[in-house]
């Protein structure tokens, strides 16, 4: 029976695999990838349950893998600087990449830049998307956390040759949150999408939850530890953060006496087994389990309800990257269509990139769409069609119109005759 939730791992030592992929009840191995390709932080998603999308650690490369077992495929993809995170969008047609301290989007399909976002002063470190894919957070060494809203971003378009300046209001971020006094280091969003929440955590000590759709920032708690993960339950109950001393803490969101109290005191401890920083954290779907990666090379299955360790599994190095996810389609089937993925493209100058000199530009007049004038429906494409050629068929309709009146004399003789009769 296969797994309903795999957990998908990747370690500084890439020795024996880049990624592995392993049931989440059980921990036995689902899938691996053997390429020897160290992941970078933040630098793993699935994209379109398909492939696997790996930015290696140090470089400018991003790295694709087919999940069918029978044609494991990599594909290499060059980058115009280094990889510093990256995410995808739910359907697979966008891919978001942190390049340093820009943001590129690129179209996943053809391989087109998108666009460009210079907002961060430093690298970002970290790139969340929605799970409905309308939009993404991201987060840098500057401390800032923003709110993007893919659409904006897209319906703007991307000219090279344009001044960045003459598109600073449209590629705007939503929200520009600056609470922090450090390094961003997790960003979780909710389940909820755009009105529910999402929260951030950083080395400066602090968790910040905030709601997105207004931009107000909810609570801010304070710890004893540099914090290095962070992320909600489905429902948004309870929060769950790593921090540098290998504590995993909890904060029950909807209990507001509870989150007073701990403003006033250090956190007690709550999950307590790993002896190295916590830098990943990630819940079942069912809300029941708590996964968390540490750098002293384990990954821990967690009860949440009794804070009982149930599994614990052992790797040969530092957790990179670290999801709980149902299990691909792509793993449990052979057959059927993959979305195709073109690799990045450096330009968008058809003179500077060959594969644009084969296309063909078409110029066609602006649709005002309050203004349509387009047939609404199968009688309206009739008359249309009828208008533009009614020379051409003056004598069909004689000519039906001569038959429908035999028919009609030949009707009326016959029922005629009948009667008689």
């Amino acid at each position: 029976m296969p797994a309903k939730q795999v957990i998908v791992t990747s370690t500084l030592n890439s020795t024996y695999w880049s990624i592995n992929v392993q049931d989440l009840l059980t921990g036995t191995q689902v899938s691996c990838f053997k390429e020897s390709i160290t992941c970078g932080y933040n630098g793993l998603a699935c994209l379109f349950d398909q492939y696997f999308l790996c930015s290696q650690k140090d470089s400018s490369v991003v790295h694709l893998w087919s999940l069918r077992k029978k044609s494991i495929v990599r594909t290499r993809m060059k980058c115009p600087s280094t990889v510093t995170s990256l995410a995808a969008t739910p359907d697979g047609m966008y891919i978001v990449l942190g390049l340093e301290e820009k943001i590129y989007i690129y179209m996943t399909s053809s391989g087109r830049l998108c666009s460009i976002l210079e907002r961060h002063y430093q690298p970002v470190t970290c790139i969340r998307m929605s799970k409905c894919g309308s939009f993404f957070i991201s987060g840098g060494e500057d401390g800032l956390v923003l709110v993007w809203i893919l659409s904006t971003i897209l319906s703007n378009g991307y000219n090279e040759h344009q001044n960045s300046s003459d598109n600073s209001e449209s590629l705007n971020p939503m929200h520009t949150w600056s609470y922090h006094n450090g390094k961003i280091t997790d960003i979780h969003c909710g389940y909820t999408g755009i009105r529910g929440k999402c929260c951030s955590v950083s080395v400066d000590s602090t968790c910040k939850v905030y709601d997105i759709l207004s931009g107000n920032l909810l609570i801010s708690i304070s710890f004893d530890e540099p914090l290095w993960s962070v992320v909600m339950d489905p429902a948004q109950n309870y929060l769950f953060v790593g921090g540098e001393k290998g504590n995993i803490y909890e904060t029950k969101l909807f209990d507001t006496q509870q989150i007073l109290n701990d403003l006033n005191k250090p956190q007690p401890k709550i999950f307590s087994g790993h002896s190295g920083k916590v830098t990943h954290l990630a819940v079942s779907i069912d809300g029941l389990a708590l996964v968390s990666g540490s750098h002293d090379s384990k990954v821990m299955v967690w009860h949440i309800i009794s804070k009982q360790k149930m599994k614990t599994f052992e790797h040969r190095g530092a957790i990179t990257n670290l999801l709980v996810i149902p299990t691909p389609r792509g793993i449990l089937e052979e057959e059927g269509p993959l979305i195709p993925v073109k690799p990045f493209k450096l330009t968008n100058d058809p003179n500077l990139d060959p594969l644009e000199k084969d296309l063909i530009h078409v110029k066609n007049e602006l649709i005002d769409l309050d203004k349509d004038e387009t047939p609404a429906n199968d009688g309206q494409l009739f008359r249309l069609s009828s208008n533009a050629s009614t020379s051409d068929d003056g004598e069909e309709i004689e000519k039906l119109k001569k038959i429908n009146q035999q028919i009609y004399e030949f009707s009326v003789d016959s029922i005629f005759k009948n009667l008689v009769k």
